[in-house]
Order: C-alpha cells, then sequence, then structure tokens
C-alpha cells in the first residue's frame, strides 16, 4: 500500500491510516496538511540529473526530464531517463496503477532536442545568450505521435533527438523514446529559441 497524496510505500513511512476505497495517508502527508511540516519538507528527492543536462537548459524539477547525456554529436543526441516511482504525476495517473503520461514522455524527448540546440549553436551572441538565459528553448510544433509501449516505474527509458532540417533558428527533428530496446514512442517536432519573457 502507498500514500495515495505522495505516493510513497508503506516502506518508505513512519505509517499509513487506510481510508475508504483503498486509500491511505501517511503521516508526513498529515503532518503538511495540519501544517507541521512545510512543502519543502515533503518534497520528493532532488533529480538524479548531471551538470551537463543542467547547464544545457532552463529545465529543472519537477520538470525536467532526463538524467544524462548519453552520447551527442553535431545533429543527433540518446539522452536516458530512469523514472522513478515517487514522481508526482504517479499520484493521479494512476493510482495504484502508475503510469508515465505519454505527454511527459513527448516532453523529454523534446527536452532531449532542446539540449542538442543549445549544443549546436555556432553563432556566438546566440551561444551567448542562451547560456546566459535570455532566451529559452521553445517547443513551436508536435505531430505524429505514436505511442507503442506503456513507460512504468523503474524503466530506464533511452530518448533520441535527430535534426531533420533547420531554417534559421527553427530546428525540425524527428524523435524517439524506447525501454530496453523496444520503442515506446515516435514523434516529429520543432523547436526554436525565444527572449525569456520578463517578469
Amino acid at each position: 500500500m502507498s500514500c495515495s497524496f505522495c505516493g510513497k510505500a508503506s516502506d518508505q513511512v513512519n505509517f499509513l491510516v487506510p481510508g475508504m476505497n483503498g486509500a491511505a495517508i501517511c503521516d508526513r502527508c498529515v503532518d503538511l496538511a495540519s501544517g507541521v511540516l512545510s512543502r519543502e519538507e515533503v518534497a520528493p528527492p532532488p533529480s538524479a540529473a548531471d551538470a551537463d543536462v543542467l547547464a544545457a537548459i532552463p529545465h529543472r524539477p519537477p520538470f525536467l526530464f532526463i538524467d544524462r547525456i548519453l552520447e551527442c554529436t553535431a545533429d543527433r543526441i540518446r539522452t536516458e531517463r530512469t523514472i522513478r516511482s515517487d514522481e508526482p504525476h504517479f499520484r493521479g495517473h494512476y493510482p495504484g496503477q502508475p503510469l508515465m503520461p505519454g505527454v511527459l514522455l513527448c516532453e523529454a524527448v523534446v527536452q532531449s532536442g532542446a539540449i542538442l540546440v543549445s549544443r549546436r549553436l555556432s553563432d556566438p551572441a546566440l551561444a551567448s545568450a542562451a547560456a546566459s538565459g535570455s532566451v529559452v528553448p521553445v517547443l513551436t510544433r508536435l505531430q505524429d505521435a505514436r505511442f507503442k509501449r506503456m513507460v512504468l516505474p523503474g524503466d530506464r527509458v533511452e530518448m533520441e533527438a535527430q535534426i531533420v532540417q533547420q531554417l534559421e533558428n527553427v530546428y525540425f527533428m524527428k524523435g524517439r523514446a524506447s525501454v530496453e530496446g523496444q520503442k515506446a514512442l515516435l514523434l516529429e517536432f520543432a523547436v526554436t529559441l525565444a527572449p525569456r519573457a520578463s517578469g
């Protein structure tokens, strides 16, 4: 049994209070609800993302879906992510039967493409702007997403993105995600670099 709010299993908490319809709440979430603990004290563990990933794109947990870069050439990148059972989306997708949302698999592949774009900037001014955070990678198109396999907690997902065409600052790509060599997702997408919104 696990907590219906934070998703932690019974062996990860001091106690679970059972509720109706199989729901349960752990001692830490009871304390959070009653104001004994702050949200920061019950936050999920930090991302396993390495420094190369963090330096390449502005995404941060809980919306960073890449742990490490496996390989990167001028027009292709391979990245990896191990899906953890304590990720916040599993609280609702689906309680008792966690399944990685397809839209987040798409996001992981798009983040891989954003890393590729940030690494291949040849214009020194644009590269400097990307490094300083004054421009950010933005998804401009996503099409033909095809889901081939479910992705579950514990799966190690390998993402791949490849640049098919570049038109000025727009990069048209194709991507995929796979688990143990089995395709989980195929898609096409486009990324551009946009000025960071102020405020």
